[in-house]
């Protein structure tokens, strides 16, 4: 793993979105990705203000700005999830 990024997509949950964490995995973790979200999840659920996140995915590379190639190109990937192409 090397970035992560919480996104709230539309959904059922408390002010209409429900919580996704997308996690940049390297290809090689693939086969593994089963059991690291489960090990993220087991540890979201022992803090206050991550409980009730369990929904990770994982992606091989999450979308930067152009401008900045270490910041999260936030509205790039809402619009990745939006799409369905995430989650």
């Amino acid at each position: 793993m090397a970035r992560s990024a919480l996104t709230g997509p539309p959904g059922a949950g408390p002010a209409g979105v429900v919580p996704l964490v997308v996690v940049e995995l390297h290809p090689s973790a693939r086969d593994r990705s089963v059991a690291i979200a489960a090990v993220l999840v087991e540890l979201a659920a022992r803090h206050e203000a991550t409980a009730g996140i369990d929904r990770f995915e994982f992606i091989d590379e999450l979308p930067v700005d152009r401008r900045h190639n270490a910041k999260i190109d936030r509205a790039a990937l809402a619009r990745q999830v939006s799409a369905g192409r995430i989650g």
